[in-house]
């Protein structure tokens, strides 16, 4: 397929809830895909404080072929969070400041 032609596509959108904290208050998490294109979406609070943790595992067709590492905010602007995806689909949230919220959008090509 050309570029047009998933652009045109409808994504497929799954929400879910986080195995570890719980979805922010008035916001959603969700991964969804277009193609090979995935997208996650995070936005979590009641994260235990500078540790890590798991919050969903994606399945088939939605990981990575090599890991994915990215910044996303945790609470204040000015402070953040790393958010892992193993090429087994394991999401995991490690918070570095005393913050217990993550928010957040990753996209990254599926396997």
């Amino acid at each position: 397929k050309g570029a047009i032609q998933y652009w045109m596509e409808k994504p497929t959108i799954t929400t879910f809830t986080p195995q570890t904290g719980s979805t922010a208050s008035g916001q959603t998490c969700y991964y969804a895909k277009i193609g090979s294109v995935v997208t996650l979406n995070i936005a979590i609070s009641g994260l235990t404080a500078n540790s890590s943790a798991t919050i969903l595992t994606l399945p088939e067709g939605y990981r990575p072929s090599s890991k994915v590492t990215a910044a996303v905010q945790a609470g204040a602007r000015t402070e953040f969070c790393s958010l892992e995806i193993s090429t087994a689909g394991v999401v995991t949230i490690a918070t570095h400041t005393t913050r217990t919220d993550a928010i957040g959008l990753v996209t990254f090509i599926a396997e």
